[in-house]
């Protein structure tokens, strides 16, 4: 993946090419997401391809610029394979604003701030539980075979697995989004007691 993203940036972007990875993540109608040994790679899709997470692809097609990393589109996807399933890589809070882990399923701990109903699914606003306390966004985004969501109060630590989404500085209000795949994805490390929602949401506030 690392070679064929030279491209992005030569006269060579017009040439179709291939690259081969694991499966990280489908979001459905809109990208794939794969990783092998060098990195990752988003690639453009706008219908559900007939894949798993964990599928070995090979997947041909062009090579663009994109706001925060290069993305492939047009491709033409092939399922080698099943491979074993990804391992999520630790997000330290040092690394949060690095484009490196952009489109890389990763695992990161954080306090649950807030979390709403939006138009496009379950929306986690949350603080890296590391000194810094970076604040950033989960998604789980709106899919029909999706179990709902639990309860969760504001003030919980958690640990979130998800795509590292980084964002550009324009007009957006935190560092990076977290993109969930299920609601696995969300796992309570600590429930915080009833008496401490408002106390929390003041302290951030301030």
């Amino acid at each position: 993946i690392r070679e064929v993203l030279r491209y992005a940036n030569q006269q060579e972007a017009g040439h179709r090419v291939r690259v081969q990875g694991v499966l990280l993540h489908q979001q459905p109608g809109k990208a794939l997401y794969i990783r092998d040994e060098s990195g990752c790679l988003s690639i453009a899709v706008d219908h559900i391809v007939p894949v798993n997470t964990s599928d070995l692809l090979t997947i041909s097609g062009y090579i663009l610029p994109g706001e925060i990393a290069p993305v492939m589109n047009h491709p033409l996807v092939k399922r080698l394979s099943s491979s074993s399933s990804p391992e999520a890589r630790l997000l330290p809070d040092g690394y949060a604003s690095a484009g490196n882990f952009h489109g890389d399923l990763v695992r990161v701990r954080a306090k649950l701030v807030d979390n709403w109903h939006s138009w496009d699914g379950q929306r986690y606003l949350l603080q890296h539980l590391s000194g810094a306390g970076t604040t950033f966004e989960a998604l789980l985004e709106k899919i029909p075979d999706h179990a709902g969501t639990a309860e969760i109060r504001n003030g919980s630590e958690l640990e979130l697995t998800g795509i590292y989404q980084l964002r550009s500085k324009q007009g957006q209000p935190y560092r990076f989004l977290l993109l969930l795949r299920t609601p696995e994805d969300v796992r309570i490390l600590k429930n915080a007691p009833w008496w401490l929602f408002g106390i929390f949401i003041v302290a951030i506030a301030t």
